[in-house]
């Protein structure tokens, strides 16, 4: 189970690592911030190839942190 998750992580990423560097489809982090609502803490390790990520993207709640 934990090689079939591990799996599913590492898909996802590199979809989204894909889409960013190829325009395809990228709908933007906020989108993903919205998207992942109650697992946003999810975010920082989804996206750890994107340089400078924002401080409100592993936030919960509906204000983005600010």
């Amino acid at each position: 189970m934990l090689k079939y998750g591990k799996h599913q992580f590492d898909m996802i990423t590199s979809e989204y690592q894909q889409e960013f560097e190829k325009k395809i489809h990228w709908d933007g982090l906020y989108q993903l911030w919205l998207d992942w609502k109650g697992n946003r803490w999810l975010l920082r390790h989804i996206l750890k190839w994107m340089d400078d990520l924002p401080e409100w993207i592993d936030v919960e709640g509906d204000d983005m942190g600010s």
